[in-house]
């Protein structure tokens, strides 16, 4: 079996196809040993006010009518379609990810900057919470499929989402996530054949403190 071999590089439209060769590598070794999530289905992807058309009946309750912006439509497995929407996930939060109800921040003594990223932070945790929460309680497969109490679930999703996105320019997120999966293959996969990429050791060193400056900065 061919062996994809990490080197680091700058940042470039071949650095980027060759992620994309590493990830096809290992993408079939990817699927979860569980049956109910293989069953292919369609999830609307863009899911914003912008493109949700609401109509107000006459007691005045709001009702979701239509949908617009469809040509990102994909049919794929349950396990690759579950996730919860950019716009409401705080994946990389502590917080978020232990799926305790978060409680209002003291604010009392902060400045208002302060404040300001306080609130927004409740508001992140608070939003992702409600989300799983309630996609627990009424849509039962999906929150199977999102597998938050697995830590290579997230994973998998995160190889997906990033080999699926566009290329602007930028090839780390994808790198960070292969280089995890080479680190994690036997809990990610199960067992069986070993890792088809191989992590070069100080590519994996340059590229982790690349990732670890770019989260201070952002």
């Amino acid at each position: 079996m061919r062996r994809g071999v990490y080197k680091y590089q700058e940042q470039s439209p071949s650095d980027h196809i060759e992620n994309l060769d590493r990830y096809l590598l290992i993408a079939s070794s990817l699927i979860p040993r569980n049956p109910a999530l293989d069953h292919f289905r369609i999830r609307y992807p863009d899911l914003r006010p912008s493109n949700i058309i609401v109509s107000r009946s006459p007691d005045s309750n709001l009702h979701v009518v239509g949908l617009i912006d469809w040509q990102h439509i994909s049919i794929l497995p349950v396990f690759l379609l579950t996730g919860i929407p950019q716009q409401l996930q705080n994946y990389d939060d502590i917080g978020s990810q232990s799926m305790t109800r978060p409680s209002l921040p003291e604010l009392d003594d902060l400045d208002e900057t302060q404040r300001s990223e306080e609130m927004e932070l409740y508001r992140r945790r608070l939003v992702h919470y409600h989300y799983v929460k309630n996609t627990e309680e009424y849509n039962e497969l999906h929150y199977a499929g999102l597998n938050l109490t697995d830590p290579m679930g997230v994973l998998r999703s995160r190889l997906f989402c990033h080999a699926s996105d566009p290329w602007e320019g930028e090839t780390l997120a994808l790198k960070v996530a292969l280089i995890q999966a080479t680190e994690n293959w036997k809990t990610l996969t199960g067992g069986g054949p070993p890792c088809p990429v191989v992590s070069d050791p100080d590519d994996v060193c340059e590229t982790m403190k690349l990732d670890a400056r770019t989260e201070r900065s952002g």
